[in-house]
């Protein structure tokens, strides 16, 4: 729903997602866990202020799993996105707020537009997320129709931060490459059905101080200490007559900012397990996404495969990510497209090459955009 002032100026566009989820999960030689749940459900508003120039966004997640609700308390603001877009240079635009981080491509596409029901091992591991900050960038440099770019800093805090904390920032530097052409490459699956089109992608960030072992998302050191991280990615999609793929590589490297392992008397701190603390590792190593889908032609049927692994790197001998891999399965019913669409999707998640005691997850979801 759009409404437009007499004059021009002002825009105001209402929308609302939902995902209903069903998840069922188990490990070898124990009894299978399920939930249904609201996975999603998110309102929002988008348009323009003033001008077509001044574009904003507002999104708000009121889901009990997105506000993080414990004892029927919600532990986290609902605010998701508020940003707003200056967009009058084609080749120099300027976006301030609360956003993605534009950095890995699976995380930056929009969970109402993913083949699958969840991003990949490898997006949960080395995907930024949302924070505070501003970027300069353009979907269309030069005018050429084949170049795009990002340039970023954020505060390197996360989501809905607020309080005073040390000088360390995020810095994201992003191009992508369409040498066919612009498209919306931004959606999984291809629904267009049209010729090759295909967008590759480079992105560099860099953390200062990050407060999590994974920059803004994760879990706090043991020792409590911050973390400087560098993490790299190169991602391409390809679509041609419904097929489509979807792959990506990352890298990140680390170096510790120790907290105290001592307390006010030079006694050693104790962890959980009664043990002195030690430095807690980095987690320094590689991912790689595979992914690949094929939408059945005169029916809206879709097929999907897909493998991630993960893995820690051993150069320094004090690297804390484990090796997980991912095999997944989809099949997609489109009743219009993302807009109304009903998923199913198997996966089993193995660490350190134990495949028979591989975690297995089945999940089914129906989702509803407007």
């Amino acid at each position: 729903m759009v409404a437009t002032s007499a004059d021009g100026k002002y825009e105001l566009g209402l929308g609302m997602r939902f995902q209903f989820l069903s998840i069922v999960e188990q490990l070898p030689d124990a009894d299978p866990r399920q939930t249904f749940q609201v996975r999603r459900a998110r309102v929002g508003s988008t348009g323009h202020l003033v001008s077509p120039d001044f574009k904003y966004r507002l999104e708000l997640a009121v889901g009990p799993r997105e506000v993080n609700t414990r004892d029927g308390v919600p532990q986290t603001s609902p605010l998701l996105d508020v940003v707003v877009d200056w967009q009058r240079l084609r080749d120099l635009n300027v976006r301030v707020g609360q956003y993605k981080v534009p950095f890995d491509r699976q995380r930056i596409i929009p969970f109402f537009k993913l083949q699958f029901i969840d991003r990949a091992l490898t997006d949960t591991e080395f995907s930024f997320d949302r924070d505070v900050g501003a970027d300069l960038h353009s979907s269309d440099l030069f005018g050429l129709g084949l170049l795009r770019y990002n340039l970023g800093v954020f505060s390197g805090d996360g989501r809905n931060s607020f309080e005073l904390g040390d000088l360390g920032l995020t810095y994201v530097a992003r191009l992508e490459l369409l040498p066919f052409g612009l498209f919306d490459d931004y959606s999984e699956g291809d629904f267009a059905r049209g010729g090759l089109r295909a967008s590759v992608g480079a992105a560099y960030l860099r953390i200062e101080g990050a407060p999590t072992e994974r920059g803004i998302l994760g879990s706090r050191p043991a020792d409590g200490g911050t973390t400087d991280l560098q993490v790299a990615t190169v991602d391409l999609l390809l679509q041609v007559h419904g097929w489509s793929i979807l792959s990506a590589v990352f890298l990140r490297s680390g170096s510790r900012n120790t907290g105290p392992l001592v307390d006010a008397t030079g006694a050693p701190r104790l962890g959980a397990d009664g043990q002195p603390l030690a430095v807690a590792p980095t987690r320094d190593g590689s991912g790689l996404l595979v992914q690949g889908g094929y939408l059945l032609p005169f029916f809206p049927l879709e097929l999907a495969a897909r493998y991630a692994v993960v893995d820690g790197s051993t150069t320094r001998g004090r690297d804390g990510l484990v090796r997980a891999e991912e095999f997944a399965g989809a099949i997609n019913y489109y009743f219009a497209q993302h807009q109304l669409k009903l998923q199913a999707n198997h996966a089993r998640i193995a660490q350190n090459g134990d495949y028979t005691g591989a975690l297995a997850r089945t999940l089914v979801q129906l989702q509803a955009a407007f």
